[in-house]
């Protein structure tokens, strides 16, 4: 039963992945974890790598929380899951001169609340200075309804 505000846990380590928690109750009861693997390698002029993001929960909803929820009538216990998978992959060459990378991040909440996003992004450097970021993201869920955001 602990506040929705408390629970690092969810927000990761990355902001690439953080779980956009819009659509979950005020308190929440349950477990969650995650594992990052990351992975780099450097030949001299040319280096890089990847990481992985898995995260897993089940929690559960009382009487009082469905019902501010608005939904599933009066059910104890109602539980919902979790799901919640990023990757990124980054290269450079020259230490530096000319780099780049690309990560996706998907999350999933159900079956009630319900959440899903899906997040794809993109930078890349030249020369150490001229860099740009970019990112788009789509997502519906019961507390926002349909959503793009880039």
């Amino acid at each position: 039963n602990a506040p929705k505000s408390d629970a690092w846990i969810l927000l990761g380590g990355d902001p690439r992945y953080q779980l956009n928690m819009a659509a979950l109750p005020e308190r929440l009861s349950g477990v969650y974890g995650y594992v990052q693997i990351k992975h780099d390698v450097n030949w001299g002029v040319l280096s890089g790598g990847y990481e992985i993001f898995v995260g897993l929960g089940a929690f559960t909803l009382d009487v009082s929380q469905v019902v501010n929820l608005g939904g599933l009538g009066g059910s104890v216990g109602l539980p919902y899951a979790i799901g919640h998978l990023g990757g990124r992959i980054h290269g450079e060459f020259l230490g530096g001169l000319v780099g780049g990378a690309a990560w996706i991040d998907l999350q999933l909440i159900g079956p009630y609340p319900f959440s899903f996003e899906g997040t794809i992004g993109i930078e890349g450097c030249v020369l150490w200075v001229a860099c740009t970021t970019y990112h788009f993201t789509v997502g519906v869920n019961t507390a926002e309804g349909f959503y793009v955001k880039s």
